[in-house]
């Protein structure tokens, strides 16, 4: 639990202006310490009680850390995908990250791809990794028929009301798949080369860029608090990278939300301090950012994003 709380303090409140990398650096320091923690029991030992809790809302910051360093995470294995669940049956967030914690292992591929020089080779892997963009549609599908969902681009709708705990939570859930659509099919373009235009509407990565940025506004509200703001972070950079990628310094409608949304936010700093250090980490690494599979004509995303959201916001 220690290691958890520390690493939530980092996030928060670890940025330092003089060694920029190091609060990204501390933090993963910390989530490798409670994935060490958690992995020297077992998956048979979160089954029941306080473990079975600690563990599953452990999970998606494990997965975060490695997907951020686009290395197969360790929970990405059958045990740890059903032992800790022998006697408690999954919700859709579990379920949902069974996904998730699979897409760090996906770039993994990705990188291995983009790092082959060998035509035959390269195709090859290519091939397998179109492959497995259809595998992760076909379990989306799966997920959203487990949950009730009919619209592969369901959008949440709240009008001018009020955030709720239950909105809060919904927005979260929608915004984890919105961000495994936007690695997926943003990959399934790119690897589908001139076959993409005959791609279905619901693959267009957009689609689920302009769902995130309709959630941003919700997850940054005050009511929502900190949490909010903790789990704003992935969905924010994963929409906004693809779409300066895509778009370069283009204001498109989907970037106004976002940014409307921090302008509006108490937390806007702290969520850009932390994209800030997580930057300077892909510089130094010369590591790719979460979203670099884009059409070829487009300019490369590491070069241009995350811009500084304090920019944005004092040129609107």
């Amino acid at each position: 639990m220690a290691s958890r709380l520390c690493g939530i303090y980092e996030a928060s409140f670890g940025y330092n202006s003089h060694d920029k990398q190091s609060q990204i650096n501390n933090w993963h320091k910390h989530v490798d310490g409670e994935l060490a923690i958690i992995a020297a029991s077992g998956p048979a030992s979160y089954s029941h009680g306080y473990w079975h809790q600690f563990f599953t809302d452990g999970r998606l910051h494990i997965t975060i850390s490695a997907l951020e360093r686009r290395r197969r995470c360790v929970l990405d294995t059958a045990e740890w995908k059903t032992l800790p669940w022998s006697e408690i049956p999954k919700t859709p967030k579990d379920l949902l990250l069974d996904i998730m914690v699979e897409m760090p292992g996906f770039l993994e591929h990705l990188n291995t791809l983009n790092a082959c020089t060998d035509a035959t080779l390269q195709d090859k892997l290519q091939e397998d990794l179109r492959a497995k963009c259809w595998q992760y549609d076909e379990k989306l599908a799966r997920w959203r028929d487990t949950v009730g969902i009919t619209d592969p681009s369901y959008q949440i709708y709240s009008g001018n009301t009020l955030p709720s705990v239950e909105l809060v939570s919904v927005s979260q859930l929608m915004s984890l798949y919105w961000c495994i659509c936007v690695v997926v099919y943003s990959t399934l373009h790119f690897t589908s080369g001139s076959a993409a235009a005959e791609l279905l509407p619901h693959m267009d990565p957009r689609l689920y860029c302009r769902r995130i940025a309709g959630a941003i506004p919700i997850l940054l509200h005050p009511l929502a608090g900190h949490y909010g703001a903790q789990v704003s972070n992935l969905p924010t950079v994963i929409a906004l990278t693809y779409l300066q990628a895509v778009e370069g310094n283009h204001m498109s409608k989907e970037k106004r939300m976002i940014i409307e949304a921090f302008r509006k936010s108490a937390y806007a700093s702290m969520i850009e301090d932390f994209f800030t250090s997580t930057r300077e980490h892909w510089k130094a690494e010369n590591h790719p950012a979460f979203i670099d599979i884009i059409p070829p004509e487009a300019t490369k995303c590491m070069d241009n994003y995350p811009l500084s959201i304090r920019e944005r916001i004092a040129t609107q």
